[in-house]
């Protein structure tokens, strides 16, 4: 993940409770709107927020969504969080990005998602926000100047760097990933205030690896 730094825990209060989640919904489909093309603005778009908070379901809602939806008369977005959890990208090495020993002993849950990019790390703090659209309309840039424009209605001023990275203050507090098919959808998550200490030691591996196991 880099340098990283959390948005702040008053944020966390403000977005993530329930009564709150549909204001940031609103916000999204504002932005969405206000950023889209006059054609575009014809079409409904919609904004799920998922109730679970356990990372398998929530990839498996991830991909049945994109697997199963037609994006083309509907791009979609759904906000979800879990549980303390690493995620390792569609091709990396387990053994070379997190330390398996200590996830086992903080029983941390570890899954590999679907599309490319780096280990994550998510609990309560950090919200995942995925966008679905067709392969056409895949614009990872947009997403994030969406994501942007609905802070700033928090008062938050957050960059978007050349890597497509969101930064505050020079720190990065976005990771981001994607997958492109017959539709798209690119994901993304957003530091809000969790654990920086357990995100450090799971991602900076110590673990024996099966390379090298006698």
């Amino acid at each position: 993940m880099g340098h990283c730094r959390c948005i702040h825990k008053a944020l966390l209060t403000r977005v993530l409770r329930t009564r709150r989640v549909f204001e940031l919904e609103r916000t999204y489909l504002l932005n969405w709107r206000a950023l889209s093309t006059d054609s575009e603005k014809i079409r409904v778009k919609a904004v799920y927020v998922s109730q679970s908070e356990d990372i398998f379901e929530n990839l498996a809602l991830e991909d049945w969504f994109y697997r199963n939806d037609n994006f083309l008369s509907q791009p979609k977005l759904l906000l979800w969080r879990n549980k303390s959890a690493l995620v390792i990208g569609r091709h990396q090495n387990l053994w070379m990005e997190v330390d398996v020993t200590e996830a086992e002993r903080l029983k941390v849950a570890v899954a590999r998602r679907n599309s490319g990019g780096g280990t994550v790390y998510h609990d309560r703090g950090n919200l995942n926000c995925t966008f679905f659209t067709s392969r056409e309309e895949y614009n990872r840039r947009l997403n994030l100047t969406i994501i942007q424009r609905a802070l700033q209605r928090f008062g938050i001023s957050v960059h978007i760097n050349s890597k497509d990275d969101l930064t505050l203050n020079g720190a990065k507090i976005s990771g981001t990933a994607s997958k492109l098919g017959k539709s798209a959808y690119h994901h993304c998550t957003l530091l809000v205030d969790s654990d920086l200490q357990k995100l450090s030691v799971l991602l900076n591996p110590n673990t024996v690896g099966p390379w090298n196991i006698p």
